[in-house]
């Protein structure tokens, strides 16, 4: 198995964690306006004709539909999803903000998608139908915003696009629109990175909002629930991480896996300051107070702060108090500035971890509980080797003083890794539970294959 150097990781892993950070709603407009979405390679070789007609045979809408996650060098999951008739497989980082799915077009080089070589083959496919209203418009077709100065261009059309699941079944959806990415992407000169995005989020704001996959497979569902295990590596002999580990958790589509939790379910209402026509349009909930060390953070009106809720992000953001307080009290830790697309996080001897204590959250009027050892990691599992071995970074993140776009935190993979979280659709809510046993994380320290 190939594998990646550790500062090419750095830059993959910090890449990920910036672009998560949520950003102002910015519609897909009909005259070619961006959309806020994240991420990013072609897994498989295009399967035999009978192994089409097996899978074809093996559809299942029903409710719950399990599939394995792919960790992806334990800092974002992806899902296997296969695209054409006959299908080509890839996959794809799961993103719970973006309603927007998109992969990588065949024609992708490194210098045109970002390092990327390759992706979904349309003359290929006996079933795909480009979007001719779109693609060929004056201004072009939609692109889509990845960030202030990060875009995706390509071309938009429609196919069967299938989520594979456990016992070769698949969830599949007739004449999706996805968009097939030429031109941008974020990471660069990587391999074994996932191919693009399934969206898993509320449709777009925008006055350009195509049927989104979670509403497309959601019509089926008797039970209008997903949910989703984020399971770390388990840790090799030599402490090194492979690039992709198959078993990296599970999403459950139409329900839940009562396996995979313990106790009960405690949901939280999506925030509604977003709302169109009383539906949500982000994974957002209200964060009613929070605790570090016997200290209140995050509520200062009394009424609560926001939270997005995303599966992509490789790190985790509270509000900048909160964010010092965290790091700046250990012993020798030390501050590094933002540069460029990295943002500002902390170091600190290894050795003094111990003087990291648990978050509380009080959602929904139920406290959870982030442990200590899910805000930090060894400084050589991320990063590049400029710090001496036996140093620690801190997972957290600020969200800037004040508030980016008024949310003041982030739930990203730190947080997530340590719950069952559960996306519902009616009423929208988002729901939280204990993991089980058999569903344990495992240990907190891993180094990266280099």
């Amino acid at each position: 198995m190939s594998s990646m150097s550790v500062a090419t990781v750095s830059a993959l892993v910090l890449a990920l964690a910036t672009l998560a950070v949520p950003t102002q709603a910015v519609p897909l407009s009909a005259d070619g306006g961006p959309v806020h979405l994240e991420l990013s390679a072609p897994r498989r070789s295009v399967p035999s004709l009978q192994h089409v007609a097996d899978r074809r045979s093996k559809r299942d809408n029903t409710d719950p539909f399990n599939a394995n996650l792919v960790n992806w060098f334990d800092s974002a999951y992806a899902v296997n999803v296969a695209f054409g008739t006959p299908p080509q497989d890839f996959v794809l980082f799961l993103e719970t903000q973006s309603p927007l799915t998109w992969v990588y077009d065949s024609s992708c080089t490194p210098d045109t998608c970002k390092g990327q070589t390759g992706g979904f083959d349309t003359s290929k496919s006996s079933t795909y139908v480009a979007n001719d209203t779109l693609n060929s418009r004056p201004q072009g077709p939609p692109s889509v915003q990845l960030s202030d100065d990060l875009f995706l261009n390509g071309t938009w059309g429609s196919d069967t696009v299938s989520v594979d699941g456990a016992e070769g079944k698949s969830a599949s959806v007739d004449n999706f629109m996805f968009m097939n990415c030429k031109l941008g992407g974020i990471i660069n000169n990587s391999t074994q990175r996932p191919a693009g995005g399934l969206g898993l989020g509320w449709p777009s704001p925008g006055s350009f909002s195509p049927p989104t996959m979670l509403s497309k497979l959601a019509e089926g569902w008797k039970d209008k629930r997903f949910a989703i295990h984020l399971a770390q590596q388990p840790a090799p002999a030599d402490g090194l991480l492979e690039p992709q580990d198959s078993k990296g958790g599970t999403l459950t589509l139409g329900g839940v896996n009562s396996a995979l939790f313990t106790g009960e379910i405690d949901y939280v209402p999506l925030s509604t300051r977003f709302a169109e026509n009383g539906a949500p349009t982000f994974w957002e909930i209200t964060v009613d107070a929070a605790d570090y060390g016997g200290k209140q953070y995050g509520n200062d009106t009394g009424n609560g702060t926001i939270a997005s809720v995303d599966a992509v992000s490789t790190s985790s953001s509270v509000p900048d108090k909160l964010f010092h307080d965290v790091y700046s009290n250990i012993s020798d830790a030390r501050l590094v500035e933002a540069s460029g697309d990295t943002p500002q996080y902390y170091t600190f001897p290894c050795a003094s971890s111990g003087q990291v204590k648990p978050l509380t959250l009080t959602l929904g009027g139920k406290e959870i509980v982030i442990p200590a050892e899910a805000l930090y990691t060894p400084y050589e599992a991320v990063l590049s080797t400029k710090e001496p071995a036996g140093w620690c970074m801190g997972l957290l993140q600020t969200m800037g003083e004040p508030s980016f776009d008024n949310v003041d935190w982030l739930f990203g993979v730190p947080f997530l890794r340590n719950l069952y979280t559960v996306f519902q659709l009616e009423p929208p809510a988002i729901g939280f539970a204990k993991l089980s046993a058999s569903a344990s994380k495992g240990s907190h320290c891993r180094r990266r294959r280099a």
